[in-house]
């Protein structure tokens, strides 16, 4: 009776098997620098295929099941947070996959720690500007009443020698800046801007689209940043956004605020921005 017993259960709930495990911790991203500038990154997730299967996104660090015994191939992707929003989650585009032949053992946990690059000769960078040169992507528009300079002081740089630093007060409160140039971004294809931050005032990001052949142009501010007393790393998605411009073909970078309340002083800091597409 106990055997008929036992191998009704079975017929019932049928074994799923024993998983093997992973650990991931973190990701390593390489490159030249000089090719692609600064390696910081904020990468959030771990996309998941076994052979050709997706087994699903985890947050990292992260420590998942596979259900596969022996060697299969594993891919792993680098997921960011879009526009530094938590539950816009996708894989970033412009870094290429992690894969590697891996002997799956049941119950064992292995670590695996995926090194990446940015995919060149694909990603065509529009600018990179890290403030440690003398040359000027960007300079102050029009409007704004002060404008920037490059701090070297070690509690305010983010990496290398320099930062961008701009300081606000209730006379001089608006701060905004612009790329020199206009750049060409491709329609229904992946643009992003990349940089570092840390400021005690919300800021936006966005674009001065314009018509070369009519005059026309169009500011379209999009995405506001929240102060952070640390330095923070974010993707700004600009595809998404230069396709409502249908009309308007070449684009420069904005970066602004305006100084509301009655403190003494208001401070932004940024580096290592960059504005990468796909050719």
């Amino acid at each position: 009776m106990i055997l008929i017993s036992l191998q009704r259960c079975d017929l019932i709930n049928p074994s799923e098997g024993v998983p093997a495990y992973i650990h991931i911790d973190s990701f390593t991203l390489k490159g030249n620098y000089d090719t692609v500038g600064s390696l910081s990154h904020k990468i959030t997730d771990a996309w998941i295929i076994v052979d050709d299967q997706f087994i699903g996104t985890f947050e990292l660090p992260c420590t998942f099941p596979v259900l596969e015994k022996g060697e299969h191939q594993i891919t792993i992707r680098a997921g960011v947070y879009e526009n530094g929003i938590s539950n816009v989650r996708d894989v970033y585009p412009f870094y290429n996959y992690y894969t590697i032949n891996h002997n799956f053992t049941e119950k064992k946990v292995d670590t695996i720690h995926p090194v990446i690059n940015y995919l060149v000769p694909a990603v065509k960078y529009e600018f990179l500007e890290d403030f440690e040169t003398s040359r000027n992507i960007f300079k102050k528009t029009s409007s704004s009443t002060i404008d920037y300079i490059k701090t070297d002081s070690a509690s305010d740089v983010f990496e290398g020698r320099y930062s961008l630093k701009a300081t606000l007060d209730t006379a001089y409160d608006l701060f905004e800046i612009e790329t020199y140039n206009n750049y060409i971004l491709p329609r229904n294809k992946s643009a992003f801007l990349e940089l570092n931050y840390k400021s005690d005032i919300t800021f936006q990001i966005g674009y001065i689209a314009y018509n070369p052949y009519t005059g026309d142009q169009n500011k379209h501010l999009f995405l506001y940043l929240n102060p952070s007393q640390t330095w923070k790393k974010i993707y700004v998605n600009f595809g998404t956004e230069v396709n409502f411009e249908s009309s308007l073909l070449i684009f420069k970078v904005v970066i602004g605020t305006m100084k509301t309340d009655n403190s003494s002083l208001s401070h932004i800091y940024l580096d290592n921005i960059k504005l990468i597409c796909f050719e």
